[in-house]
């Protein structure tokens, strides 16, 4: 008889839920770890803020203590006349192309040889009202810096150093001076030999603004910096012609050892007798026609005292020898002049 073999071979049989049961425990071990780290954070001190406070409180600290030490702002701005725009700086810096040297002009400063302060017009014809003795002080110091010299390291001074091609009329139409200031104040005795290499230093402006006030007896000299006038000088001065106010003068000439001559056609020479004017004059005319002098408003210093009084009445601003002549130094023909009330 065939041989049967009864013993069955039973199927190992293989976990099923075994991949199940491995994500299950990762996913309860992830969860007790959470919970672990929350308490243990809860327990912990909280150390972050504790130095947070003592380092917010030195950036402050820090901050008050750097806040005079900010930067100027840089602003472009170029010259009337059409040449290349300066910039000005916290500090001198050299112009590559005019060989100048442009201060800072920060509209703030104070009487330490530096601009008693700035304060903007609306189209030049706001008031504005700077503080009279700060300026009184701020000009008695700049007639001291030009007979010591040092007024050449003030803020107010552009240093240039003369390139082929420069005349000094060239550069003190460039920088609104004068060519008497410029000779004067640098040393130049024969304007027709400044050399290549040499070193010329001008009071720094776009352009220059007078103002006569009636009401304060003063003559006021602005620079102009950006459209906006920078009290620079201020002078005492009779006006004592009733009722003149104008806004739209310009100076016409600038005249040294001015001859006066009368109603009458006589002739009064410098210096003699009749005449009122001293050493200098300057003639004032109508925007309209700035070639054209007005002969009853004239800015003159003190000659003869009768005749200077007499001058007065009929129509002008007299100002000492010493102011006029300042005057004279600085401001161009063609400024602008206000007579306020």
């Amino acid at each position: 008889m065939p041989r049967f073999n009864f013993e069955v071979e039973r199927e190992v049989k293989r976990p099923r839920h075994r991949r199940g049961k491995v994500i299950r425990l990762t996913v309860l071990f992830c969860v007790v770890a959470a919970i672990t780290a929350a308490v243990i954070c809860a327990l912990l001190p909280d150390r972050d803020q504790e130095i947070a406070v003592p380092e917010n409180k030195t950036a402050a600290g820090s901050r008050e203590e750097r806040t005079g030490d900010l930067p100027v702002r840089e602003e472009n701005k170029e010259d009337s006349s059409g040449n290349e725009p300066v910039t000005d700086a916290g500090s001198n810096t050299a112009n590559s192309d005019s060989g100048s040297q442009i201060p800072a002009d920060d509209g703030a400063k104070q009487p330490d040889g530096s601009d008693p302060g700035s304060h903007s017009t609306a189209g030049g014809d706001a008031k504005y009202d700077p503080p009279q003795p700060e300026l009184a002080v701020h000009t008695k110091m700049f007639r001291q810096a030009l007979e010591d010299g040092s007024w050449k390291q003030g803020k107010y001074t552009v240093a240039h150093t003369v390139q082929g091609g420069d005349t000094l009329g060239l550069l003190t139409g460039k920088y609104h001076n004068t060519r008497h200031f410029a000779r004067k104040f640098n040393g130049i005795d024969n304007p027709d030999t400044i050399r290549i290499g040499q070193k010329l230093y001008f009071i720094h402006a776009d352009s220059w603004q007078v103002t006569i006030s009636r009401r304060n007896g003063t003559l006021q000299i602005d620079r102009v910096i950006n459209g906006s006038p920078v009290p620079f000088l201020v002078f005492s001065c009779r006006i004592a012609s009733a009722g003149v106010r104008r806004d739209d003068l310009v100076i016409c000439s600038r005249i040294a050892k001015p001859v006066f001559r009368d109603a009458h056609g006589r002739v009064f020479p410098n210096g003699s007798d009749g005449n009122p004017y001293g050493d200098f004059l300057i003639t004032l005319a109508g925007r309209s026609k700035p070639a054209s002098p007005i002969l009853h408003l004239p800015i003159h210093g003190s000659g003869d005292p009768a005749a200077a009084e007499n001058s007065l009445r009929g129509g002008a601003v007299q100002l000492n020898n010493e102011d006029i002549s300042l005057l004279y130094c600085l401001i161009p023909e063609g400024s602008p002049v206000r007579i306020v009330e």
